[in-house]
């Protein structure tokens, strides 16, 4: 995504506006659905950035609960007489909790990139409205340009 993409759109926004009341060459429609078409897009670019920060922080926060949970009681079992299977049980449930910590930080992290994926299906699909309301009211206009 072109860095001046929100500066473009708000350019445009009042561009629309200001040739709506100076001289119009489509209808007033057109003119009030492409500003609300622009509205519309700087609402979900500004949404879009609220969900990347809040991804990295959900990935940091996965990151730091990384940390074995079970990890004490494992270590209070624990003595100088320990056998060789005992030892080789404690070590695969020490793994197990650590693939558990692993798989559950991981699910937090995609946990917000499937719920922007789910958001941006609708926001799509309301854009794509808009763009044609916005087209279809260009198509109307006024016939003396």
């Amino acid at each position: 995504m072109p860095a001046d993409i929100r500066q473009n759109l708000t350019f445009l926004r009042e561009d629309l506006a200001d040739e709506a009341r100076r001289k119009p060459v489509a209808s007033a429609d057109a003119y009030r659905l492409g500003y609300q078409l622009c509205n519309t897009l700087l609402a979900i670019l500004q949404e879009r950035e609220q969900t990347r920060v809040s991804v990295g922080y959900r990935a940091a926060q996965a990151e730091t609960t990384t940390g074995i949970s079970g990890d004490q009681t494992l270590s209070a079992r624990r003595n100088y007489m320990m056998s060789m299977p005992q030892y080789r049980r404690e070590q695969a449930q020490r793994a197990e909790l650590k693939s558990q910590a692993v798989n559950s930080a991981e699910l937090l992290k995609q946990r917000p990139k499937l719920e922007w994926a789910d958001r941006s299906a609708v926001l799509g699909r309301t854009l794509d409205s808009l763009y044609s309301q916005f087209r279809a009211a260009l198509r109307q206009s006024p016939a003396a340009r």
